[in-house]
């Protein structure tokens, strides 16, 4: 698994969205490590980690965060997931809390992916293999914040790391995310203090509402003008509801 180490003292773990990697937080990183000691990594199949042939559910996924703690020799850590990535951290919540503190999870699916959208998925998987990743990024612009798309520098950043991510990883992370268990019964389990965040366009906002209903320490932020990328869409206010959390 590729990662990367920068800070000291309080840790705090990254986790990125399906088809990113650990640039994905490129604007987190140099403003968390100033506090924290702060571990990005590529899930595998993505960015420079390992493309294996299994091992893609959100428990195999769960179990490579809690392995790289444990390598990294972390007694404890915060954790921040985007996506899937707050998927897994919300798992880990659930089936490890006492090595978690607290945890932030941004715009997470926590039930399987809807039937509406099977359909989509399908399509991108099969851009995916005739014609490569960076393809899945442009299949994907229509439905992208304008703000990430309509800047030159954002969008080049995206698709390169689209690219960077191996098909057979994307096939099957996307298929994790079809067959994964609803998380929403398991939600009251959590005792870590969460931080839900979402852009308030994003479709997947209303799991905020969802999660505030269920887990008992809850805080909820929807970002307004935002899509599915709030860390890129409104650097500065998603940057600052970190600290607000965190310290």
């Amino acid at each position: 698994m590729h990662y990367e180490v920068l800070g000291q003292d309080n840790p705090v773990v990254l986790i990125h969205h399906l088809g990113g990697n650990l640039n994905s937080w490129r604007f987190q990183i140099p403003e968390l490590s100033k506090y924290f000691k702060v571990v990005a990594y590529d899930l595998r199949g993505h960015g420079y980690s390992e493309c294996p042939l299994d091992g893609y559910s959100l428990n195999d996924q769960t179990e490579d965060l809690v392995e790289l703690a444990g390598h990294l020799g972390l007694p404890g850590f915060h954790a921040i997931g985007h996506s899937i990535g707050g998927s897994i951290a919300l798992n880990a919540a659930i089936q490890y809390p006492d090595i978690l503190d607290q945890v932030v999870a941004v715009a997470p699916p926590i039930e399987p992916t809807p039937e509406a959208r099977l359909k989509e998925s399908g399509l991108l998987l099969k851009t995916a293999k005739t014609r490569g990743m960076e393809a899945v990024a442009e299949a994907r612009r229509e439905t992208m914040p304008k703000k990430i798309t309509e800047n030159e520098e954002l969008w080049r950043e995206f698709k390169r790391r689209y690219g960077m991510t191996s098909v057979s990883g994307f096939e099957k992370t996307v298929e994790a995310l079809t067959d994964m268990p609803s998380m929403i019964e398991e939600l009251p389990k959590i005792r870590n203090h969460v931080l839900g965040i979402a852009g308030d366009l994003d479709v997947l906002s209303p799991n905020l509402d969802i999660m505030a209903s269920k887990i008992p320490n809850f805080r909820k932020l929807a970002i307004p003008g935002c899509g599915h990328f709030p860390m890129l869409e409104n650097t500065a206010e998603f940057n600052r509801s970190l600290f607000d959390f965190f310290l």
